[in-house]
């Protein structure tokens, strides 16, 4: 009879235990918190727009993007100290080492972001346009454009584009003294300029 009864006791003993520390381990989580702020320019103080915000380490991983006000928000942060990155275009990225989480509450941050100065060679755009080329592309002959600024430019031409034609190859003045422009003998009425 008496190993029964120490039986009865072991298994006793052993439910007792087991209900003590298997609620534990069944419901135990790890505990998180948010982490919320803003991203900003250093100097401007303008809203970082679209800048990333990385927990550095995590796994998952954890990072968000900023909306229009620069605003970020992290869910689901691991208490303790983590490690955030913040990297946006144009400007340097940020490290900010050993931030506290805790399950109290949540971590309020405003970042600011320096802007990335580089160094480059200078770069010089020319144009050129030929005045031999002209807007009408169905002018296969006789044809040049000017502007008005150069019929103020060429002397004797007075805002004249008549006068100031009459000195180009083929251009004939008209001999009765009125505004005509004749090119290589013909008429003048279907030239037409304003």
């Amino acid at each position: 009879m008496k190993p029964m009864i120490n039986c009865q006791k072991l298994i006793t003993i052993n439910l007792l235990f087991l209900s003590l520390t298997l609620p534990g381990t069944i419901f135990s989580q790890t505990l998180t918190q948010t982490v919320r702020g803003q991203v900003i320019d250093q100097d401007s103080k303008a809203p970082a727009i679209g800048a990333h915000v990385i927990i550095l380490e995590s796994e998952p991983f954890l990072g968000s993007v900023t909306d229009l006000d620069g605003k970020f928000r992290i869910d689901k942060v691991p208490v303790g100290r983590v490690n955030i990155k913040v990297s946006y275009l144009g400007y340097e990225d940020k490290i900010i080492p050993n931030v506290l989480v805790g399950s109290g509450k949540e971590v309020v941050l405003t970042l600011e972001i320096v802007e990335s100065v580089i160094k480059m060679e200078a770069i010089e755009v020319t144009a050129k346009k030929s005045k031999a080329d002209v807007l009408n592309e169905m002018a296969t002959v006789s044809a040049r454009a000017f502007t008005v600024e150069e019929t103020k430019r060429y002397a004797g031409s007075i805002n004249d584009p008549a006068r100031m034609v009459s000195g180009f190859a083929g251009v004939v003045p008209n001999l009765e003294g009125n505004n005509d422009i004749v090119v290589r003998g013909n008429s003048s009425k279907g030239i037409l300029w304003r």
